[in-house]
């Protein structure tokens, strides 16, 4: 156990040092001052023209438990006709809550 202790303040002593010593390397780390431990690949984010996805039909919908809804309302998901583009990686998707 005492290994384990020793290990593991000195792994600390070396992360610390080292990001104390490290300059921000995206805009994130800049603005808040946070170290990240992966690199940021900075690139502009456009939206691209995807259709809105089919409006659902009664068959398709599956019920997704939430702990944070109130215990009346139920929050269900269109399984059949979820979007995921490629070229932008947004999904797009139709929800209900009831």
């Amino acid at each position: 156990m005492k290994h384990y202790i020793t290990a593991t303040g000195i792994t600390m002593l070396i992360f610390l040092a080292t990001s104390a010593m490290a300059k921000p390397t995206d805009r994130y780390e800049e603005l808040t001052g946070e170290f990240d431990d992966f690199d940021a690949i900075e690139k502009s984010w456009e939206r691209s023209d995807t259709p809105v996805p089919e409006l659902p039909t009664e068959d398709g919908w599956v019920e997704i438990p939430m702990d944070s809804l109130p215990k009346t309302n139920v929050l269900s998901l269109d399984r059949n006709n979820i979007v995921i583009d490629k070229r932008d990686w947004v999904i797009r998707f139709w929800v209900e809550i009831k």
